[in-house]
């Protein structure tokens, strides 16, 4: 983001040396009569047509989790910093909501054009996250002529993580307040989709030696083991073997790891694995899958958090370690 941060300055230069008045300012004669100089860098050509969008996304982003922070801390002592507290009128707890999205939406009602107030009109929280998406994927059409990959990807872990934590936590205050308030998320709109979830293409693990193309292997099989992973979790029930899960789980996981030298056995190594293999996308400027593959790491790092808080030591010891248990040995990953 700091190779963003030089646009306000220039837009601020930008009109202050961009038009002049002819004649002399201090006379009484009115300044009707404008030219456009020619100096001066053109923000728009140097940043893009979105660079603006993507500032007012961080910066909403950055507001709606305190915003998620406050409305739950409804029974906190008051502090004598804040002018406002939460709890005492829910509608106006809404009104503050939009308020704090009220600088993004008109950014992206400029980009949206005639499609805006269908797609995000203002003062409906049932179209924030959709809207937050929307931004997301216009940013992307910036990437990588005016924005590097490097970037964006910051922006894509606070858009997923607004997704899996943030809204929930918001939609949980809101509820808790008035239950009304609350509704179903709304459709991102097709023309508006730009993360690459079809893996109907999907390559086997024999393939990630093959003719494919080695990053898009991996990611297809990282997406493959992720999926296997949410359903083993789901089906483990109170009478399941959980030495079976934890087996089904590094079965699930070992061929990713034959190709990315983890431990298939420890899935905070596959999650640093996941990590390189972003940087691995970055370098291949595959956007759509890096976009695909942040969503579905921080999916997948807080369903398995859950499952390691509902089971603690019992599961955290065999596939959620911090460190080598002592006494045992890394599983080679070669072994069957």
């Amino acid at each position: 983001m700091k190779q963003l941060l030089p646009v306000l300055v220039s837009l601020t230069c930008h009109v202050g040396s961009s038009y002049k008045f002819k004649g002399d300012p201090t006379s009484n004669q009115e300044w009707t009569d404008v030219e456009i100089a020619p100096e001066g860098p053109d923000p728009l050509a140097e940043y893009g047509p979105h660079a603006d969008l993507s500032m007012a996304l961080s910066l909403v982003l950055t507001n709606l989790s305190n915003y998620s922070g406050l409305i739950n801390s409804r029974d906190v002592p008051h502090n004598a910093n804040l002018t406002y507290y939460f709890g005492a009128d829910p509608h106006q707890d809404l009104l503050v909501l939009y308020d704090k999205v009220q600088g993004f939406y008109e950014v992206l009602h400029e980009v949206l054009g005639e499609n805006a107030s269908r797609y995000c009109p203002y003062r409906s929280q049932y179209y924030m996250p959709a809207c937050i998406e929307i931004a997301a994927c216009l940013v992307q059409r910036d990437v990588p002529k005016y924005m590097p990959l490097e970037a964006y990807a910051p922006i894509l872990e606070q858009v997923t993580r607004f997704e899996t934590i943030i809204w929930e936590a918001i939609k949980h205050g809101l509820g808790s307040e008035d239950p009304s308030e609350i509704g179903a998320d709304l459709d991102i709109p097709q023309e508006y989709i730009c993360d690459e979830n079809d893996h109907s293409h999907d390559h086997p693990a024999s393939l990630l030696q093959g003719d494919v193309s080695q990053t898009s292997a991996v990611s297809s099989a990282m997406h493959r083991a992720t999926r296997s992973t949410h359903q083993i979790l789901a089906e483990h029930a109170a009478n399941t073997s959980l030495d079976h899960t934890v087996q089904r789980l590094e079965e699930a996981w070992h061929p990713v790891c034959n190709a990315l030298g983890c431990d298939h056995t420890n899935f905070l190594d596959i999650h640093l694995a996941s990590h390189r293999h972003s940087m691995a996308l970055m370098q291949a400027s595959s956007t759509s899958q890096l976009h695909a593959h942040i969503k579905s790491r921080q999916k997948l790092h807080l369903n398995m958090v859950r499952f390691t808080n509902t089971h603690g030591a019992a599961f955290a010891d065999r596939f959620y370690r911090t460190r080598k248990p002592s006494g045992t040995m890394r599983r080679s990953l070669a072994e069957p």
